[in-house]
């Protein structure tokens, strides 16, 4: 059985800052002053069956539509753009993320793809896509208003018939409580521990904590250093149900690799009773978060 190693791509702003509860949120140090440590322990060259993955299919769901010479992509947190350096000579890419060191390290892997800083939950940027990737930067979506807003953007983003894929690394039914991964990048002298556990089952959160062993070169000193990133657990049906209320026609694609693959295409006119039943599941999902059972929920930032 494959072991579920969270890959965190998806990007914060480089300073904390309120989170849709209000509430300041902390920064994981992975997104900010460690986010050279990504590409030593996740190499662009490990995305490639990933994202051929991805473009075949794309090619399924979209028909004509992925006879165009270099259909427009946008992905959602594109962090590093590991999958994108992969997918730029097919597609007409576009990076989207929050932080500025991740996008800096994407421009340096794709030179010649679109760079933009913004918050997937509410970016508007005035134009229209082919294809919208949200892979596991949807992680950080921890609460189902937030997951929805992201969902919402990619809506907001596609041509009728367009195509989104969205790939959580857990759902309820595949979290492992207590699983954790290792790996090493001796070279470098970075070594990290990933550690997954959900400590209140009521609500929709769980936890990643990351442990970064980091050798100093020139003196031999070890840094022994803690980064714990709260992500977003929902289940099947709950993601299905979520497309369904921002547009989208989908089904799980796969749930055999490191993730769980939702597939999904925007309808080509969402009728007006059922855009009031949309922005209706936002409100209610919102007001959920002051119930008992939901008290710990916090808005998450995309990565």
């Amino acid at each position: 059985m494959e072991t579920r190693t969270p890959r965190i791509r998806t990007k914060r702003p480089p300073r904390p800052k309120k989170s849709s509860a209000g509430k300041q949120v902390t920064l994981p140090r992975l997104y900010e002053d460690l986010a050279w440590i990504w590409p030593l322990l996740s190499p662009p060259e490990h995305y490639a069956r990933e994202a051929a993955l991805l473009a075949r299919l794309y090619r399924r769901l979209s028909g004509r539509r992925a006879r165009a010479p270099r259909p427009r992509l946008l992905e959602l947190g594109a962090g590093g753009g590991h999958v994108l350096s992969h997918l730029h000579e097919a597609f007409d890419c576009t990076a989207l993320d929050a932080s500025a060191a991740m996008l800096e390290c994407c421009e340096r892997l794709v030179p010649g793809v679109a760079i933009l800083r913004a918050d997937m939950r509410s970016a508007r940027l005035g134009k229209r896509f082919d294809l919208v990737l949200i892979l596991d930067a949807v992680d950080y979506m921890s609460n189902a208003v937030d997951a929805l807003a992201a969902l919402t953007t990619a809506a907001e983003h596609l041509e009728p018939g367009g195509v989104l894929f969205v790939a959580p690394t857990y759902t309820r039914e595949t979290f492992a409580d207590g699983e954790s991964a290792s790996d090493t990048s001796p070279g470098a002298g970075v070594t990290y521990l990933s550690y997954v556990h959900d400590p209140d089952p009521a609500d929709s959160e769980y936890e990643l904590i990351l442990a970064y062993l980091i050798r100093n070169q020139r003196t031999a000193r070890v840094d022994l250093i803690e980064d714990r990133h709260v992500c977003g657990l929902f289940s099947r049906s709950q993601w299905l149900s979520m497309l369904h209320a921002a547009g989208f026609d989908a089904s799980l694609l796969d749930d055999s690799h490191a993730w769980s693959l939702f597939g999904a295409t925007l309808r080509a006119e969402t009728p007006p009773a059922e855009r009031r039943k949309a922005s209706g599941k936002r409100r209610e999902l919102a007001a959920s978060r002051t119930r008992p059972a939901q008290r710990r929920q916090g808005a998450s930032t995309d990565r």
